[in-house]
């Protein structure tokens, strides 16, 4: 029983003591957890759909080497480093592990981190931890742009604003906001914007999430919404989100700047993650999913109707909290109660060899 306990410490996760069965919502269904002993989860249900095990991209920034530039290549995808002033990996205050992603920029330098590609798809889904710092000023903080192949110069468009697009961030003097920018306008109006209802504090470590459906040319078949700290802030659904033909999403750019300041500006990025689907596996800190307040993402290795197979993401969970897992499907659709999961530690016990440990 010991050395059992000591295994499931080892790799991470514990199951919670005699549990089984699950809820259905909508489509998924989480019955079973299994833990293996390459340290990965195998997550056994019904209706999980197809799954995606190529993210566009997704770094925890645990390979890099403290001080130095980041990779020309992520730990899975690609990105593209910006060219000037350049992030470094970082062991200071990283959100999970033992590094991050960091940035440190002048009025002079103001841009910095890397942007990822984007192909012609319809439903993508971002997510990355952030915290920054501004010594000082009332300037802009680009939390995340997302760019369209218009980029403001195409034939017919009236607009500007490297459309079709997407703009996330601080407009000035603590304006939090989000739009989506269009080639030409939608009942008279180039953007769509809200406003957020709670600000990104500064100097601590927030959660961005980005769920988008890109609409049909001038049709209102797209949505958008932008989640922060499991809080929504921005939510359009039904909305048009390209106007003209051949127009569409093309970059995604994580942290891209902070501009107009007087003074100096730090941002610190971790477990970037972006794909063109919704599907995904997640642990969260509640078991109802539009609850939780501090969720991670799961990275799977393989995804069928009934099994899912993850590498374990532990974040910045600690040892011994109870945590929740989900199965989000293409759709967007998840189970309403997640699966308990014990937080465990990397200091106990090796398995016995041969050991295979599944819930009951």
């Amino acid at each position: 029983m010991f050395r059992i306990w000591g295994y499931l410490m080892a790799i991470g996760l514990v199951l919670a003591a005699a549990i089984s069965g699950g809820t259905v919502h909508g489509q998924g269904r989480v019955d079973s957890v299994q833990l293996n002993l390459d340290g990965s989860l195998t997550i056994v249900g019904s209706n999980f759909g197809v799954g995606d095990l190529t993210p566009l991209v997704w770094d925890d920034f645990e390979d890099g080497t403290n001080g130095s530039i980041l990779a020309a290549s992520p730990k899975v995808g690609t990105w593209n480093i910006v060219a000037i002033n350049k992030a470094i990996y970082s062991n200071t205050s990283p959100h999970s592990g033992s590094l991050c992603c960091y940035g440190e920029r002048t009025p002079a330098l103001q841009w910095t981190n890397f942007r990822v590609d984007m192909p012609d798809g319809t439903n993508f889904y971002g997510t990355f931890w952030f915290k920054h710092h501004v010594d000082s000023g009332t300037g802009q903080i680009k939390l995340n742009q997302v760019w369209g192949t218009c980029m403001g110069k195409c034939a017919g468009q009236t607009c500007g604003d490297y459309n079709p697009g997407v703009m996330t961030g601080n407009g000035g003097i603590d304006w939090w906001n989000t739009y989506i920018q269009r080639e030409t306008p939608v009942e008279g109006q180039c953007k769509i914007r809200g406003n957020y209802t709670t600000k990104p504090s500064q100097d601590t470590w927030h959660r961005f999430e980005w769920i988008g459906k890109q609409s049909t040319v001038n049709t209102p078949d797209g949505s958008l919404k932008i989640v922060v700290d499991g809080e929504t802030q921005f939510d359009q659904q039904n909305v048009v989100t390209r106007t003209l033909a051949d127009q569409r999403w093309n970059l995604f750019i994580f942290f891209s700047g902070i501009t107009n300041m007087t003074g100096n500006s730090y941002t610190w990025l971790d477990d970037a993650y972006l794909n063109d689907s919704w599907a995904r596996i997640e642990i969260c800190n509640n078991a109802t999913f539009l609850r939780a307040t501090h969720c991670e993402i799961q990275i799977p290795s393989s995804w069928s109707p009934s099994s899912i197979t993850a590498t374990v993401s532990q974040g910045s969970f600690s040892r011994g909290e109870t945590a929740y897992l989900f199965v989000v499907d293409a759709k967007g659709k998840v189970n309403s109660e997640g699966f308990p999961i014990t937080i465990g530690s990397s200091n106990a016990l090796s398995p016995p060899k041969g050991l295979r440990i599944v819930s009951p």
